[in-house]
């Protein structure tokens, strides 16, 4: 039986388990979820996932939350490039910018553009560059940190690559959609201002599977004039 994966289009954490999937090629049954009515606190879901969060996994009797989880679980059950290191050495940088990216990005990410794309960036603005400035924080470090490499750890994408970059995407969403309101968040022009990691971004999108990640909801929006939700 494939393994199935559960999945929001747009969130973070669903598409490190997608780009995962793609990078080491596996087979797996697409279980696309839609939020807004109400697939997440569904019977059926909340038995798979009792937080009623994607992404998921279930693998015959098998099932398990958490995308870095997830990511795991996959790089020891699939063929493919290990995503987790080929050395200790390697295995304990990877999860360090993973835990990095848990304690210091992704929330402060969310944080700052979801009011965005919810239309509440004029009265939540105080908190959105509080926590804009954090995030601009660690893409300086990142910047640092990818300025005389490729990658993250090594000489090929890793799961601390695949854990970092949908956020990075987020973010730079964030800040044209921002834009579009009027107000400048401080991450544009992006390339201008952290050219190692746009590079690093733009390999990440030249992989040959990494259009079938893209989130399609995304893909909707832009094609719409005016859209970046």
């Amino acid at each position: 039986m494939a393994i199935e994966i559960f999945w929001l289009s747009g969130s973070p954490y669903s598409w490190r388990v997608l780009l995962a999937l793609e990078i080491k090629q596996a087979s797996y049954v697409d279980r696309r979820l839609d939020g807004s009515k109400g697939d997440l606190k569904s019977p059926e879901y909340l038995a798979i996932n009792p937080r009623g969060r994607a992404p998921a996994l279930r693998d015959g009797d098998f099932v398990l939350n958490e995308s870095v989880a997830i990511m795991a679980y996959l790089d020891q059950a699939c063929p493919g490039p290990k995503l987790f290191g080929a050395s200790a050495g390697e295995t304990g940088q990877i999860w360090r910018f993973i835990c990095e990216c848990s304690d210091y990005l992704a929330d402060e990410t969310i944080a700052a553009v979801l009011p965005v794309f919810s239309g509440q960036l004029p009265e939540k603005r105080e908190a959105v560059f509080a926590s804009v400035e954090k995030v601009r924080a660690e893409f300086a470090r990142i910047e640092r940190v990818l300025a005389d490499q490729d990658w993250f750890v090594g000489d090929a994408i890793s799961a601390a690559d695949i854990a970092v970059y949908p956020f990075a995407a987020l973010a730079l969403r964030g800040a044209r959609a921002a834009e579009k309101q009027g107000v400048d968040l401080g991450f544009l022009p992006f390339v201008g201002r952290y050219p190692a990691v746009g590079r690093w971004m733009d390999r990440i999108e030249a992989l040959p599977r990494y259009q079938k990640t893209y989130p399609p909801h995304w893909r909707a929006a832009d094609v719409a004039p005016g859209s970046a939700v």
